[in-house]
């Protein structure tokens, strides 16, 4: 019997790639206009209103308080994702592909590493790729004073969904 499998995207921040399972991702973007937010949390970009959907838009790199500068020749755009039912905005560097993994070329995080941060699922191992595996409903309990703000856009937008 063939070990357990799924499926992730895979996309950059920088050089590195991470990824989501892929029933959590709901479309890719190109540059879209976003609403900016006053006084929001820097990873905050803003708002975007998609298809009459108002949904908040995060960065990544700077949630992540990564240093790496942008991939070269990738056009930034935005992976609307939904955990939870609640969908939102992720600014990534690109979108790479389409992926499916069987569990046993999956490691669980260090203790260390999930430590450091829950939004970490696992190591994926491709070849000799090496993935980040996100959590999601874990990736903005990263110690975030603004915790309450975010967690009221996206029960504002899905009230309004809902309307």
């Amino acid at each position: 019997m063939a070990p357990e499998s799924f499926q992730i995207l895979t996309f950059y921040l920088g050089s590195e790639e991470y990824a989501l399972p892929l029933v959590q991702a709901k479309e890719i973007l190109g540059q879209v206009p976003i609403t900016l937010l006053p006084n929001a949390p820097k990873h905050v970009v803003g708002l975007l209103n998609l298809r009459g959907e108002i949904l908040p838009v995060f960065d990544l790199r700077r949630l992540f308080r990564l240093q790496s500068p942008p991939r070269q020749g990738v056009q930034e755009c935005v992976l609307v994702a939904e955990t939870q039912g609640d969908p939102f905005g992720l600014c990534v560097d690109g979108v790479h592909q389409v992926l499916t993994l069987s569990v046993d070329r999956i490691d669980p995080p260090s203790e260390a590493l999930k430590a450091r941060s829950a939004a970490i699922s696992g190591l994926a191992k491709d070849g000799n790729r090496l993935i980040i595996l996100l959590d999601l409903a874990n990736l903005f309990s990263l110690d975030d004073p603004f915790q309450n703000e975010i967690e009221a856009l996206a029960t504002t937008s899905r009230h309004r969904r809902d309307a």
